[in-house]
């Protein structure tokens, strides 16, 4: 047998973008390519959603595949039919037969498991066996993991005879996501792709040192990195510099990131950018929009779930209803026949938020009815009535929402900061193909270009201009052409030419002059659209490449994340007033409130629009606190410091206490508080 040593690529290393709805893969050797994974026919010729690779697994015969995952080192004799992932996988969850092991073994919600710190999971395989699965951060080594099982087929797609093998791993995050749950995706990613691996391979010490994986660039600011190198705006020479904003809008999250991308004096890499602010909105993404949208629809159909007793989970930003105790599951809480018909009833209602095909009939012939799971697991079928109309509504409002988000963030990021215009927006991830996002990214340029002008404080040596403050740059592979500002950037021509965009009905967008027609079998694995730049952008800032460097202000000395909430009360509006903002660090004591009294309401938000002061106390979070009794006093206050993305701790002292704080000597209580959403 051919040793795998031979095999290693030693200037090899791989990229992967661990997504929400999909996952990308791309290997540098030469140059970067993208990797198709779980695609049952190799032999067809290769298209662009190929390389899209689905973040599901299928249990078919799980205790078989445990059995032999868990005999070898390195390279098991484990078998696709035991256990699928990606494409295969995800045609099964649209699988319509009655056996209610296919609603079971089908697990389409890695990435959202991977952050939920109360979510068990009750998988059950084609075969009837069930297992109970803690949420990610309790698992335990031996435990069985899903994402360790996805990266390793991932491990085994990458790896082989016709690839060659890899041993060096970068991961993008989003930028929210706190130190402890990178760490473990990246241990899970670990023992997965190794378990890939020859055994032989992984006895070779020599060799084996040399396996690397580890965190790179946030995703957004990756993205940046593709973005303003194909649309031909990075800097030219030392002394140039873009600024540019993204909006990653994605599956589960959206993401903004800012920054500024220049060319460092000390030559130590091509280009330099600086994040200097960052924030987004959890709740925004496409999937979270389709459970929301399949909530509304629940509701509208309350009577005859309730007849038959179909449980639903209430999804982000979903408001209860009377009654709704035995019906409906907060998250964590649900059992999963709850998530499956939350699930199954969103992948029904794709076709709206994608506006694929004649949507509006499927909808509104009279009779249409989907299968739902009852509480006591039996399969029935209920009669359904659809208002598209109420749901494309909803899905403006959540996105107009996520873009207020933006522009406040932006000038919370902006401010007091010399910038050159134009101000570079970049439209990411795949829900911003939705035109609605771009009609009102475009509203809210019109409406805000004047006062953002004055508040960032312009100093170009020229008078302050109230309009051109920004481009707005559709997703890398939208063919709709926008309004460039009569600024200089590449033009859709070259665009078209280079990358092969299509319109987002499969038609390739009008041609006009000189531009030459696409070639259909081009090399779709090199392509940038706006879910696969992102890898793209993390190979070029890996370790090592001096290729583009990222300093990320963002993260403290540890690489923490910033706290993720602003603190504070509810106004004499109702409405939620900050009292202590992102500006403040970790481990640093402010006043919030007076220690009068026991208790205590904490209001906080993740949401940039609170700074306004007209977000309604009702739609943040809140907590109850309370202090010891023989603490209450008129003459005391109680401090807050924050010391970790969710957590905060709180004391009461007075003013000249807290200024001369001793962690060892301290006299009075301190309190903790986790933050949950």
């Amino acid at each position: 047998a051919r040793p795998p040593q031979m095999d290693v690529i030693k200037n090899g290393v791989c990229g992967i973008d661990f997504g929400t709805k999909s996952t990308v893969v791309a290997c540098f050797k030469n140059e970067a390519r993208l990797l198709r994974v779980g695609e049952g026919d190799f032999t067809k010729a290769p298209e662009l959603e190929d390389y899209e690779n689905p973040t599901v697994i299928e249990l078919r015969d799980l205790e078989g595949f445990i059995k032999n995952y868990k005999a070898r080192a390195g390279r098991p004799f484990t078998e696709w039919e035991q256990l699928t992932v990606s494409h295969q996988a995800a045609e099964a969850i649209l699988d319509d037969k009655d056996e209610k092991t296919n609603y079971y073994s089908v697990f389409s919600e890695l990435k959202q498991w991977a952050i939920d710190k109360k979510r068990r999971l009750m998988l059950c395989d084609k075969k009837g066996k069930t297992i109970e699965i803690k949420p990610y951060q309790e698992l335990k080594d031996g435990d069985f993991d899903p994402i360790e099982i996805y990266a390793y087929y991932l491990g085994l797609y990458i790896n082989n005879m016709n690839n060659g093998i890899y041993m060096h791993y970068v991961l993008s995050f989003p930028v929210n996501y706190e130190l402890a749950v990178r760490d473990k995706l990246l241990k899970s990613f670990e023992r997965g792709l190794k378990k890939a691996l020859p055994s032989a391979l992984l006895k070779d010490e020599a060799v084996m040192k040399n396996f690397k994986i580890y965190a790179g660039a946030s995703e957004p600011a990756a993205y940046a990195i593709s973005a303003l190198q194909e649309f031909k705006l990075q800097p030219q020479d030392t002394g140039e510099s873009v600024c540019y904003g993204v909006f990653d809008f994605g599956g589960g999250t959206t993401d903004f990131d800012f920054g500024i991308e220049e060319i460092p004096e000390d030559g130590r890499s091509k280009y330099k950018i600086t994040q200097f602010g960052s924030g987004g909105d959890v709740y925004l993404g496409g999937e979270n929009i389709l459970l929301l949208l399949a909530y509304e629809v629940y509701k509208d159909n309350l009577k005859a779930m309730r007849e038959k007793q179909i449980p639903f989970v209430l999804p982000p930003k979903g408001e209860l209803f009377s009654g709704a105790e035995t019906l409906i599951y907060s998250k964590g809480e649900g059992s999963q026949q709850a998530y499956l018909n939350s699930r199954r009833l969103a992948e029904e209602l794709r076709p709206v938020w994608e506006r694929k095909g004649d949507y509006k009939a499927k909808f509104t012939r009279e009779s249409y009815s989907k299968k739902f799971l009852t509480n006591k697991g039996e399969l029935v079928e209920v009669p359904l009535k659809v208002n598209v109309t109420k749901l494309e509504n909803i899905i403006k409002a959540q996105i107009e929402s996520g873009v207020q988000n933006f522009f406040t963030a932006f000038r919370k990021a902006f401010k007091d900061k010399n910038i050159k215009l134009p101000v570079h927006i970049f439209l990411a991830g795949n829900s911003s193909k939705s035109p609605v996002v771009k009609e009102l990214f475009e509203k809210y340029i019109k409406q805000e270009e004047v006062d953002i002008a004055e508040t960032i404080l312009l100093n170009d040596g020229k008078s302050k201009s109230t309009d051109k403050c920004f481009v707005l740059h559709l997703p890398l592979g939208a063919a709709y052409k926008i309004e460039a500002q009569e600024v200089k950037q590449t033009s859709i021509k070259d665009v078209w030419n280079k990358q092969g965009n299509r319109s987002n009905s499969g038609e390739f967008a009008e041609k006009t002059g000189d531009e030459k027609p696409v070639n259909l079998d081009m090399d779709f694995d090199k392509i940038h659209t706006g879910k696969t730049g992102v890898v793209f952008g993390l190979l070029r800032s890996r370790k090592g490449a001096r290729d583009v460097k990222i300093v990320n202000k963002n993260n403290d000395a540890n690489n923490e994340v910033q706290f993720r909430y602003l603190l504070g009360v509810s106004d004499h509006n109702e409405n939620f007033k900050p009292v202590i903002g992102w500006g403040v660090g970790y481990n640093k004591w402010e006043k919030f409130t007076w220690a009068d009294e026991e208790d205590f309401d904490l209001f906080y938000t993740s949401e940039p629009k609170a700074l306004e002061g007209k977000l309604p106390a009702a739609k943040v979070n809140r907590v109850f606190c309370s202090i010891d009794s023989d603490e209450v006093s008129e003459d005391v206050n109680i401090y807050i410091r924050k010391t970790a993305p969710d957590k905060i701790q709180y004391t009461v002292a007075e003013e000249d206490e807290i200024s001369s704080f001793n962690e060892t000597a301290w006299p009075h209580k301190i309190y903790s508080q986790t933050l949950e959403e």
